[in-house]
C-alpha cells in the first residue's frame, strides 16, 4: 500500500493557550482538508448535536466528530475520544457511541496531519494513540500506525465502496 501524505500549512496564527482555540483551529483545518479532497460537507445548526460535520462520500453520509490536539513529541500523538462538559458541569465526560457518530476526524495541529477513524476503532474507547515512529521496545502488534489512518487514504477507501 502506498502512503499519500499531504501536509496542510495554515497561514495564520491563533493563540493556542486554551482547548477552545485548539478545537476551533482543528475544525477549520479539517474542513479545508475535506474540501481539498472534493468532499461535500454539511454543518449542523447550533451546537447541540454530538457530531461536528456530516461528510458526503459517494452519496453516503457520515456523522463526523472532529478532535484536535497538539502533539508533544515526534513518536506518537494522543487524541481524546470523549466529549467534555467541564464548562457546563463539574468536569463531566461522555463517550461517543456508534449511534451518535460514524467517524472521528482527528487533527494533529503540531504535525499538521489529519486522520480518519471508523466506528470499530473507537467503540468503548476514551482515547487513541497514533504512532509516527517505532516503539522503543520494538512492539508492532496492536499499534495504531499513522499511515493506517491518514485522512486521504481512508477517503480513498470510502470512495471505492
Amino acid at each position: 500500500m502506498s502512503v499519500r501524505v499531504r501536509h496542510f500549512t495554515p497561514n495564520f496564527k491563533m493563540p493556542m493557550n486554551n482547548s477552545k482555540n485548539v478545537g476551533l483551529l482543528g475544525e477549520e483545518i479539517a474542513i479545508v482538508e475535506l474540501l481539498e479532497n472534493d468532499i461535500i460537507i454539511s454543518r449542523p445548526l447550533g451546537d447541540n448535536s454530538r457530531y461536528d460535520l456530516i461528510i458526503d462520500i459517494n452519496n453516503k453520509l457520515y456523522k463526523t466528530q472532529i478532535k484536535s490536539t497538539m502533539s508533544s513529541n515526534d513518536e506518537a500523538v494522543k487524541f481524546n475520544l470523549r466529549s467534555s462538559y467541564a464548562h457546563r458541569r463539574n468536569n463531566s465526560y461522555k463517550k461517543y457511541t456508534i449511534e451518535e457518530i460514524d467517524l472521528f476526524l482527528l487533527v494533529d495541529i503540531t504535525k499538521k496531519m489529519c486522520f480518519l477513524l471508523s466506528g470499530k476503532h473507537f467503540i468503548d474507547k476514551t482515547h487513541i494513540n497514533i504512532r509516527y515512529k517505532n516503539t522503543k521496545n520494538k512492539q508492532y502488534n496492536n499499534i495504531n500506525w499513522y499511515s493506517d489512518f491518514l485522512l486521504v487514504n481512508i477517503i480513498d477507501e470510502l470512495q471505492k465502496k
